[in-house]
Order: structure tokens, then sequence, then C-alpha cells
């Protein structure tokens, strides 16, 4: 078989925001925002046609022309209150979102789908002295499923690993929190940096795969050799990512250098679906670093790293 894929799209956004102060120190925000995205693909499969000896016969079943429309409003209340040490901002806002797919060939099919989520953002600095301060950020936001991932037409170019697109996925709603604190020694020259990065998912799209056996060799109306896989993407509950890292700079005055350690810490957590089973895989990775550079003239540096 030999396929042919054609692809294209085009997004645009835009926004006004009208704000009113309400003190010295605080003001109210209203924000309206559009969003459209527009994405088409044109999918041809042909078999080899031993006539003409080229591949010339369509093969329907594993064709297919998709439209997809994803249209999002967004309305937003804000808050902002400065001090003289803290900032913080409040963000209430509710989106409405459209997600139109149109299947032309080879049959004609249209999935139609609205979503609607409040999406609270939350951001608080606090500048403890003038050397040290302290970040806090808290978000939610949405991810619409791709075109490819919506698409429903089989791609048996691999046949031990056959998959399929799902028009009836919903957005990925995601919830994400930051923690960044950071201070300098003006005496002594030395840096302190952190960050604390939380990311978590109820409606995560992953994969749900299943391997075919000598007793069940057809799934979802596909034949397959035992032992072969068909994959095609859900939503999953339970998907979770954290990401620490710490960084601290000291001056080597003798050396005319400095000297820079860090320190992170990275946890994923991914839910995937085997033969009907929910399945997590879990990768922690820790990593230990060093930078020494130095600037020990006006011809000559240097830099030596290790992680």
């Amino acid at each position: 078989q030999s396929a042919q894929l054609d692809q294209s799209g085009v997004s645009v956004r835009t926004n006004a925001t009208f704000t009113e102060p309400i003190t010295d120190k605080s003001q109210l925000l209203f924000t309206y925002q559009y969003g459209y995205q527009f994405n088409d693909s044109d999918k041809q499969t042909f078999d080899f046609n031993e006539g003409s000896g080229e591949y010339t016969d369509l093969n329907i079943p594993l064709s297919n022309v998709f439209e997809n429309d994803y249209i999002t409003h967004q309305t937003a209340v804000g808050y902002n209150l400065r001090g003289e040490k803290a900032n913080l901002t409040l963000r209430a806002t509710y989106q409405w979102a459209l997600l139109d797919n149109d299947q032309t060939f080879p049959t004609t099919d249209q999935v139609e789908r609205r979503f609607n989520n409040f999406l609270p953002n939350v951001n608080y600095r606090y500048r403890i002295s003038q050397t040290e301060n302290l970040n806090i950020t808290y978000r939610a936001s949405t991810q619409a499923p791709s075109l490819r991932q919506l698409q429903n037409v089989i791609d048996n170019s691999n046949p031990l690993f056959i998959t399929a697109g799902n028009p009836a996925l919903e957005q990925n709603y995601q919830h994400t929190t930051n923690l960044r604190y950071t201070k300098t020694n003006l005496e002594k020259s030395t840096t302190f940096f952190a960050l604390l990065n939380s990311s978590y998912s109820e409606n995560y799209i992953g994969n749900s795969t299943t391997i075919a056996s000598r007793d069940n060799s057809t799934v979802n109306g596909v034949d397959l050799e035992p032992g072969a896989q068909f994959s095609r993407p859900v939503n999953l509950g339970g998907y979770v990512s954290l990401r620490g890292f710490m960084s601290y700079g000291i001056p080597l005055g003798a050396l005319k250098s400095n000297l820079n350690l860090t320190m992170s810490a990275n946890y994923n957590r991914t839910p995937e679906q085997i033969n009907d089973v929910l399945n997590y895989s879990s990768s922690p990775t820790f990593g230990l670093g060093a930078v020494f550079g130095s600037n020990i003239s006006e011809k000559i540096d240097f830099t030596l790293s290790s992680n």
C-alpha cells in the first residue's frame, strides 16, 4: 500500500481588556478573548494494481477527508491588589468552546462537541526583602485534542501496530501550580534560586492499546494477527507531573570565577490502558550539577561543567 497525507491549518486569537481602578492600590479587570483554530486533513491510501504495476487503486476504508473547527470564547473578571511588599492577582475565567468535526469521505459524519469550563488563576508575589522574593502561581487550563487524535481513520502502515483516532475525545483539563523563591546576598555575592512545579489532570489524553490473541483477533472491527497491537487515544485520569530545581551560586574571587551548584528532581506518572486495564507509567529522575566559569582576562575565559 501507498499512502499520502495532506494537512493544513490556521489559528487566530484576539482579546480586549478593560481596567477600572477601585483604589490607589487595586483595580478590576474585564477581559474577553476569542480564539479560532481550523485544520483539515486529506488522507488517500492506494493499493497495488497489478495491471498498471503502480499503486493506483484507492483503498476507501483506509482513506479519509476530515475538517476540524475549534472555537473558544473566554470572559474573565480579575482583581489586582498592589501593596508595598506584596502583589495579588485573581482571575475568574469562563470558557465556552465548540469543537466541530466534519468527515466528508468515505462517509459523511459530523461530531459536534461543546465544552463549558471555569478556569481560575491566582498569582501572589511577596517581596520579603530587597534581595529576597517569593512567587506563587496557580492556573487551570484546557487543551483540545489534535486533528490526528480526532481523525477516525485507521493507519495500518505497520501491520503489527495499527492506530486510529477517536472523535469522542474530551478536552484535557489541567491544574498547574508554580512556586519560585530567589535570594541574593549582596555582601557575599551569592545567589539562591528554587522552583517547584506541579501539574495534575483527570482528563489526560492517553492511549488505549489492545494486544490481539488467538482467541481475540478482531479489535474495533479490525482483523489483527496474534500479537499485533491496536491503539487509539482515550481520556484517562490520574496524570501527575512534579518538578523541583535548586541552584546556588558563589564567587571564587581568587580565581576570578563563579561556581554554580544545581540539584533537580522530576517525577511523572502517565496513565495508559492496556487490554482494558488502566496502568500507570512512573518515571522519577534526579540530577546534580556543577558549573565552574571564569573571565580571567579580556582575552581568555573558560567554563567547566558536570551533570
